[in-house]
């Protein structure tokens, strides 16, 4: 049997082992959506015929022709070298067409992968602004609560500016209070602190929210971004009117303050039994806005909300971020959400953006676009290796090939050799006239006929 046809079938099994290896891939990327077509099925199964069957008259012409006339002893046919070449030139041809179809095909997903990062992206920077919500409703909820009971809370200011009572009530000490905020102090109409549980590294905002506040008679709610403090400052600024001194000195404040940072909505976050994510390609800010847009990165004060090694104080945003978000965010002011790919620092990132305005901050997922098609390469990359070692399979089958022409080919030479120098011994022992008995299967003189 010629070696053209198991050598063929041998490459349509590992043609075939490259075609199941890419299934299994993109089954194990993208589950059983991301799996090849029909279409491309048949495709490939066409591919791989069309390439065996050449293969099959490439290897079957190579071999006839270095062995066509070999039981004759002659030289080796005419175009022999040039059936090898085509030979070799086939393979790296199958070989560069099977790793390209694999980069085509690999390429057709990443697509898919970058729409389904960005609706990570999305809905995690729609996850963090609803944490950041609830996160405030709760303690807004409380301040509420407290403001519901202005008669108690003027009595209370009355009694104590008479002696009458010293320090917080029980109410305002309760563990529910003191749980969700950091400090509460109790400032006298010149607005200075009176009172205080809590921690005392608090810096009260601006005078002009008091001033606000007491103009409004309402709950003043004011956000600080100070560079280098470990989080947002938070404060919401209560008026107490004590009718004695309402007129005169004004309102009484009760102001009650904590921080937004990382190891609040995480703790928020393991509270409800959600884990937050910290990818290393992936970053969630959050930026102040400045009230004038087209302004200098150095008023756009940034938190990072990602439960990293590095700082988590507020620092400067970058510029290129500010470019970017001055250049995309600032042509539709009115859009709450905004989405897409951009180049930022040097690196293409999928990004979305979600607008918190009771922070006046604009909340910014970025995830690295190569982390994204990470897979992507990765799957080309082991894709390509199958292909390759298809073709070293069909490479060794050759090998394996030419060795067995080689041995065959000295088999039968020695025992054409063997069968010239007996009928040569035979011919110079033949008497004239004479007869000789052989034996074909041995080539052995059996007797002679010798004559004088």
């Amino acid at each position: 049997m010629r070696p053209a046809l198991p050598i063929t079938v041998a490459y349509l099994l590992l043609a075939s082992l490259w075609i199941w290896a890419t299934q299994w891939l993109l089954g194990r990327l993208g589950g059983v959506h991301w799996e090849i077509s029909t279409a491309g099925l048949v495709f490939g199964e066409i591919f791989v015929l069309v390439t065996g069957a050449l293969l099959y008259v490439l290897v079957d012409r190579l071999y006839a022709a270095r062995n066509g006339s070999q039981d004759f002893l002659h030289d080796r046919v005419r175009g022999s070298r040039f059936w090898l070449i085509a030979l070799v030139v086939a393979l790296v041809v199958i070989a560069a067409s099977q790793i390209l179809i694999t980069v085509v095909a690999a390429r057709q997903y990443a697509p898919l992968l970058l729409d389904k990062a960005q609706r990570e992206v999305g809905n995690l920077a729609a996850i963090r602004a609803i944490e950041i919500d609830n996160w405030l409703d709760e303690r807004e909820q409380q301040v509420q609560a407290i403001v519901q009971r202005r008669e108690w809370l003027s009595q209370w200011v009355r009694d104590l500016e008479e002696g009458g009572t010293e320090g917080f009530p029980d109410d305002l000490r309760r563990a529910g209070l003191l749980s969700r905020f950091d400090a509460i102090t109790l400032l006298d109409p010149d607005r200075n602190a009176r009172l205080q549980i809590g921690s005392a590294t608090v810096l009260p905002p601006d005078m002009q929210a008091f001033d606000q506040a007491a103009v409004t008679a309402k709950v003043e709610a004011v956000s600080r971004f100070t560079r280098g403090r470990p989080g947002i400052d938070r404060f919401w600024i209560l008026p107490i009117y004590d009718e004695r001194t309402a007129v005169s000195r004004g309102p009484w404040y009760l102001l009650f303050w904590t921080r937004l940072n990382t190891e609040a909505l995480v703790d928020g976050a393991e509270a409800r039994d959600r884990r937050v994510r910290a990818d290393d390609a992936l970053r969630t800010l959050l930026i102040q806005v400045p009230p004038a847009p087209r302004t200098d990165a150095s008023a756009w004060p940034m938190l990072t909300l990602d439960p990293r090694d590095e700082s988590q104080r507020v620092a400067e945003t970058p510029a290129p971020i500010v470019d970017r978000l001055q250049a995309g965010l600032f042509s539709e002011p009115n859009s709450p959400v905004t989405e897409g790919v951009t180049r930022i620092e040097g690196v293409d990132r999928v990004y979305a953006t979600v607008a918190l305005d009771r922070l006046d901050a604009r909340l910014l997922v970025l995830q690295d676009r190569r982390a994204v098609l990470a897979p992507v390469e990765q799957m080309e990359k082991w894709l390509s290796l199958t292909a390759i070692l298809s073709t070293l399979g069909t490479l060794a089958a050759l090998f394996f090939l030419w060795r067995f022409s080689v041995g065959r080919h000295r088999l039968k030479t020695r025992n054409l050799r063997r069968e010239r120098d007996f009928w040569h011994r035979a011919w110079l022992d033949m008497p004239t006239l004479g007869l000789i008995e052989l034996d074909p299967a041995r080539l052995h003189l059996v007797a002679a006929n010798r004559q004088a």
